[in-house]
């Protein structure tokens, strides 16, 4: 019997065992995120009264995944070592109909999922933007050209994203495509692809073309060696 079958079933019996699961990891993961930080700080991230709060990080504290000082609370080697056995034991065989779905769908040769809400959670989007740039970082070689898109998810990865990333490697970050505009131009390929590169340290080239275009202006503006330039390394994404 594999773990997500026993989970199934004892869930059916002791339903209450699942929500105190996910209610003590999520504490956990708050806790990582923000440390170190004190119970007031916490009630902010938290859905618990006060005294639930307390009772709860006693426990935790109790079990060593957490410590306690007078700067806040911590997470513990064995606390993180706890959520990375999380992590690989549920975070993708969870999702394996669904990313088995996608995959062949777009034709993809990866899929990750992370469970929640990445728009009102601040811990499910900390859980995938590090999911993201430990899975992106060890397929990063030597020599290296990133392509990234624009958007309001790739703006919060981008500003996660620190020297660790393709660290010692030859990396330049590009957008996959262009956006001359007023409109929220922070969310645009080319201010993404910006920020995530000076984030890390690495070099990144730009490419300063509208996204509609039509086909004559198009051809006469890939003629220019700035925008040939950068479509060239565009290409080597």
């Amino acid at each position: 019997m594999d773990i997500l079958h026993l989970l199934h079933i004892q869930s059916r019996l002791v339903p209450e065992m699942i929500m105190k699961f996910n209610s003590r990891y999520e504490l956990l993961i708050t806790i990582k995120i923000n440390q170190p930080v004190g119970r007031k700080t916490l009630l902010n991230f938290i859905n618990m009264t006060e005294r639930q709060l307390r009772t709860e990080c006693d426990i935790l504290s109790d079990l060593g995944l957490i410590t306690k000082h007078t700067t806040g609370m911590s997470i513990t080697e064995k606390g993180e070592e706890f959520l990375s056995e999380v992590k690989s034991s549920l975070v993708n065989d969870t999702f394996v109909k669904e990313r088995n779905l996608i995959k062949k769908h777009f034709s993809i040769k990866q899929v990750h999922v992370v469970a929640g809400d990445f728009v009102s959670s601040e811990v499910t989007r900390a859980e995938m933007t590090e999911l993201l740039l430990d899975k992106v970082n060890k397929q990063i070689t030597k020599e290296c050209v990133i392509g990234v898109s624009g958007g309001s998810t790739m703006y919060y990865v981008a500003g996660k994203a620190n020297e660790t990333f393709g660290y010692k490697k030859n990396v330049i970050i590009t957008p996959i495509r262009g956006g001359l505009s007023v409109v929220n131009t922070e969310y645009q390929a080319n201010d993404i692809a910006a920020k995530m590169a000076n984030n890390s340290g690495h070099d990144y080239q730009l490419l300063h073309a509208p996204d509609n275009i039509g086909k004559k202006a198009l051809e006469e503006l890939v003629k220019e060696p700035v925008v040939k330039n950068a479509l060239d390394v565009i290409g080597r994404t």
